[in-house]
């Protein structure tokens, strides 16, 4: 029975192997859409049927890792104290340093820095040392049961480790799905700001007026006004407008890199080059993910196919 479910959810979202690279039967069905909640759906029946033929095994002393399952690799997630199985199937994805590259530059150069609930320009100082050191923190926030089930660049805000607990984390178990729809918005808000132009396409400087406009347009005339009163509510919010616009000013015409190297030479240092290495799949990126890269290095970069593992 495990091993057929095993099948069945490799035939249907294909198998992690080492590195990045998606790999699986190359059927349409594989198509990993991260904005549907069935398939959000489908992959938690299938990991929390799994789980629990693997707990039943571990309680009845069964060996699930003899060499006809060596490939499942499910027992493992039992004895180490992972949550859930869907952690052991995406969680070597997330740490590996090619995918904090990738999230650390993507997300610093589609919201210039900033970190989206506060409207505070992240310190360069928190990439010194990586993530392990405690400066920065790749948040999960969708409102799911699995926790880091997802390295997809769209399901993770960056942020400081100051801001991780209070304003992310507690919120998010808090609010569930009204968090993370919070979260979503405020991003689409931040980046429709750092892309406003005039109407012929000429850049403008951002004023508190552009914000409640976005702000409203996203979240209500509510939600919107208590977001930005939180960001007003910073000590220094003229600061850390001025900074937006000037960063706004430095990227207008698309010269990312040397926005990084200035005004984050720690994470640029540490991570620029990583990402021209990954082998990108759906489940990292959309291929609007990736023209944004291109945006940022000047080549092209494109979703591989999934692969038949030989």
């Amino acid at each position: 029975m495990l091993n057929r479910l095993t099948k069945w959810h490799i035939d249907e979202f294909g198998q992690l192997d080492s590195g990045l690279t998606y790999v699986g039967k190359p059927q349409e069905k594989m198509s990993y859409d991260k904005s549907d909640p069935n398939i959000q759906n489908l992959l938690y029946y299938y990991q929390n049927a799994i789980y629990s033929i693997c707990e039943y095994a571990e309680q009845r002393g069964i060996n699930l890792n003899s060499p006809a399952n060596s490939h499942i690799a499910l027992s493992e997630s039992l004895k180490s104290g992972k949550e859930i199985v869907m952690n052991a199937y995406q969680v070597k994805v997330w740490k590996q340093e090619m995918t904090k590259a990738y999230h650390v530059i993507y997300h610093l150069s589609r919201y210039l820095g900033f970190d989206p609930i506060s409207f505070t320009p992240l310190d360069d100082n928190i990439f010194k040392g990586g993530e392990k050191a405690g400066g920065y923190k790749r948040h999960h926030f969708l409102a799911l049961m699995f926790r880091q089930m997802s390295s997809h660049v769209d399901d993770v805000v960056l942020t400081s480790d100051d801001f991780h607990i209070s304003e992310y984390e507690t919120p998010l178990r808090r609010e569930g799905i009204d968090m993370e729809i919070y979260i979503k918005q405020i991003m689409k808000s931040l980046v429709q700001l750092i892309e406003m132009r005039d109407a012929n396409g000429n850049y403008i400087k951002i004023k508190e007026e552009h914000m409640r406009k976005m702000l409203y347009e996203n979240l209500g005339e509510v939600a919107g006004e208590k977001v930005l009163e939180k960001w007003k509510g910073q000590p220094k919010f003229a600061d850390s407008l001025k900074e937006f616009n000037d960063r706004r000013l430095d990227t207008f015409k698309g010269d990312y890199k040397n926005f990084l190297n200035q005004k984050y030479g720690n994470a640029y240092s540490a991570y620029f080059w990583r990402v021209r290495r990954i082998t990108f799949t759906k489940i990292l990126a959309t291929q609007s993910n990736l023209d944004f890269l291109t945006t940022i290095y000047g080549v092209p970069f494109t979703l591989n196919p999934v692969q038949t593992k030989i």
